[in-house]
């Protein structure tokens, strides 16, 4: 499946992350020949077998969830789910801050027409700098230098696996 790194929306939550000094700031994006909404694609992302590992690590050291929890976010019924806090919710996107320094963002683009609906999906991260003790732009950091190749796979991962169950 196609999915690849994609330039940061104008316009959006994720792009005041990536104007930022040290923050870091990623985009992936598919495409799917359907038109999906923000709360299909939120609800089926959380409930994958791939993010149901993730929340089963989540659930070891006390951070319990469950798929009607991801459905309870996904519609908007909820604003928190698992690790995560709703931030920024709008028709098209939602960005989700973490415990710590992290936020999920996910996003939609309908870029079809009504004979054949086509929409974007996009999910982005956000890593916050530790904050600086002087006045020099903020840093990641080596483990973070170190780990970013494994988010970026991880990342794509996780959207394939939602675009292969919306697919059915």
């Amino acid at each position: 499946m196609d999915i690849r790194a994609y330039p940061i929306p104008t316009g959006t939550a994720l792009e005041r992350f990536s104007q930022k000094p040290g923050h870091y700031t990623d985009c992936f994006a598919t495409e799917m020949k359907a038109k999906v909404t923000l709360a299909e694609f939120v609800g089926t992302f959380y409930t994958t077998p791939l993010f149901k590992a993730e929340r089963l690590v989540l659930r070891c050291v006390g951070i319990r969830s469950s798929d009607h929890d991801a459905r309870q976010l996904a519609e908007g019924a909820s604003e928190h789910f698992a690790a995560w806090q709703m931030t920024v919710r709008t028709e098209t996107e939602l960005l989700m801050k973490a415990i710590g320094r992290t936020s999920s963002w996910f996003g939609i683009e309908h870029v079809g027409d009504t004979t054949a609906p086509e929409t974007r999906l996009l999910f982005g991260s956000v890593v916050a700098p530790k904050p600086s003790a002087g006045q020099g732009i903020p840093q990641m950091g080596p483990l973070f230098s170190g780990l970013l190749g494994a988010h970026r796979t991880y990342s794509k991962l996780l959207l394939m696996s939602a675009r292969r169950r919306i697919n059915g």
